[in-house]
Formats: C-alpha cells, structure tokens, sequence
C-alpha cells in the first residue's frame, strides 16, 4: 500500500512549447546527466560537476521544498517530444540569504528560444506568501 502525501500539490505550467511540471523518477538519468556537464555547471555555483549520488540527493531535495516550503522548481520538459529539458521555479531553503528565481538547461537546450518565452497558457494564481503577491504577476 502507498501512503499519499498530503499536501504535495505541484501544479502544471505550459506555454506552447514548454511544459513545467514535478519532477519523477524517470527524470533522474537526464538530471544526473545536466548536473554531471561541464559546460552546463560551469555557470552553476562553483561550477563542480556532480556525480550521481549528489544529483539523487539533490532531487530529492528539490521534490522536498514542494512540501516544506509550498514553492519549488520545476522540471521543464518541450511540449512535443516530452525531452527534458532542464529545470526552473523557485527556492528558499532554511538559511538561504533569499527567495530565488533558479533555472539550468541542458545543453540540448541552449539555442532554442527558450529565454523568450511566453507567458503560460494556464497562470499560476497561488499567491506566493515569500512575495506577497500572484506569481502570475511576476
């Protein structure tokens, strides 16, 4: 029997291209796999790559902040071909200095338009109690 966790209500984001949504086990070898490149972690943090251990924990963490904190981020996969293609949402973690907008790309990524998007087809109207207003409005 599997026991549901209350409260863990991620919503779904789309555009046309783009849909955001939770995280799920099969996304693991692909954000293993964005954490373990060069060229993508060179830009995140002090651009150490990762290995697959770290990565575990650290989606596992990121599915956590969901429950704790009630904001996340999101994976972010293309519409058409269900590739994932990185992530992006929100983290305020216990200690951490801020509320942060956080976002990395697969390599697979870059290049495609994605830093221009469109607002979503279905807005996400929770207001956020870190930011005292819609996100939506953001």
């Amino acid at each position: 029997m599997a026991q549901v966790i209350e409260g863990l209500d991620i919503p779904i984001l789309e555009t046309q291209r783009l849909r955001l949504r939770s995280f799920h086990r099969g996304d693991f070898d692909d954000y293993a796999a964005l954490r373990a490149d060069p060229e993508v972690m060179r830009y995140l943090g002090g651009g150490e790559v990762w290995d697959r251990g770290r990565a575990w924990r650290h989606l596992a963490f990121l599915l956590g902040h969901w429950q704790l904190g009630g904001s996340g981020i999101w994976a972010l996969e293309e519409k058409a071909t269900g590739a994932f293609l990185g992530m992006v949402g929100f983290a305020h973690p216990e200690g951490w200095p801020g509320f942060e907008l956080a976002w990395a790309l697969a390599r697979h990524g870059w290049g495609a338009g994605l830093r221009h998007g469109r607002r979503p087809a279905q807005p996400w109207r929770t207001p956020s109690p870190r930011c005292g207003r819609d996100a939506s409005s953001a």
